[in-house]
């Protein structure tokens, strides 16, 4: 019987499944997070920049806030924020010198604003900087708004961003209209990772990391070393059928294999199912994210030409494996 909508009509995964998934496509993806600055007093007058009118999207959280309150509050209390920009210069002067003089002596400065910073482009904002190697790295995170405010800074301040990592994405077939049943074993296969490393993967990924070994393995690559962890990119929000217990899951692990569904959810219109043919970019897959390791083998972001070219080379390398075996 063919499903139609399978979180109403299935309780739980299906216990066997006519194939395996197989990979259909492999991509590669950077991550990128915190602009690179020369010096702590770049970074203090990125900070100045941040705190003008130019950043657009730095405004957010404090709109956010104002429309709520002024909602509420008939005008009032948006007026009451507004009153707080009167002390926004005074705030920006003395956070740019605390950065400025930490950053000198530690090497490192982190802030988290919440009501303290009403009135000012760093409300309810994370302001975390740090000296990597001969650089300096600047890393905003906003409430509502996330990361869209640095990375708008950085692109008017024309900087570029560090790379976090670099990651293949091993893209599965879906099997019977609906699900995708991966053998890591075999997804995996060519990587440097050991039957042993590779038996706790599974639960260790179904369980975000809360149980089991962790999938980071180092490696080699031209001289240089590398590591790389394994998870997996599937909505795995999807955990739960409709009518279904705290014990009832979708996604599972089930020895070498990890099954789960493959469809997307809309929540515009209630709830409305996307079969993952239609949604091609939605679909599951299996992610390999290298990055660069430092002397001590602790995971270190790429600030410098050289080092993000190394860390793509790692991954371009483990990429190769898996399309030629």
């Amino acid at each position: 019987m063919k499903i139609k909508n399978p979180e109403k009509e299935c309780k739980t995964t299906p216990e066997n499944f006519s194939a395996e998934s197989k990979i259909t496509n492999v991509e590669t993806v950077d991550f990128r997070r915190g602009i690179i600055l020369e010096s702590p007093a770049e970074l203090a007058r990125a900070l100045i920049v941040y705190s003008g009118g130019s950043v657009k999207k730095a405004r957010a959280t404090q709109n956010n806030l104002i429309d709520a309150v002024g909602n509420k509050g008939g005008g009032m209390g948006a007026a009451l924020l507004l009153l707080g920009k009167a002390n926004a210069n005074d705030f920006t002067k003395k956070l740019t010198k605390e950065a400025l003089s930490e950053l000198q002596t530690n090497g490192k400065f982190y802030k988290s604003f919440d009501y303290d910073a009403m009135g000012t482009n760093f409300f309810k904002t994370i302001v975390d900087g740090k000296k990597v190697g001969d650089k300096y790295v600047l890393d905003l995170y906003a409430a509502y708004v996330g990361s869209a405010p640095e990375n708008e800074l950085a692109e008017k301040l024309g900087k570029p961003m560090a790379l976090i990592h670099s990651s293949l994405e091993e893209r599965l077939s879906v099997v019977d209209d609906w699900w995708f049943n991966v053998n890591l074993e075999n997804v995996l296969a060519g990587l440097p990772i050991s039957k042993e490393q590779l038996k706790s993967l599974p639960e260790y990924i179904v369980s975000r990391e809360s149980s089991g070994k962790s999938s980071e393995i180092t490696f080699e690559h031209q001289g240089q070393n590398f590591s790389f962890n394994v998870c997996l990119d599937a909505k795995t929000y999807l955990i739960k059928p409709e009518g279904g217990d705290s014990r009832s899951h979708y996604l599972q692990a089930r020895g070498k294999f990890i099954v789960g569904g493959a469809w997307t959810i809309f929540s515009e219109d209630d709830k409305k199912i996307i079969p993952p043919t239609i949604a091609p970019s939605a679909m599951p897959a299996v992610m390999v994210s290298v990055s660069l390791l430092d002397e001590r083998y602790s995971r270190q972001v790429a600030v410098t030409e050289d080092q993000m070219k190394a860390v793509q080379s790692a991954r371009d390398y483990l990429a190769d494996l898996i399309r030629t075996k």
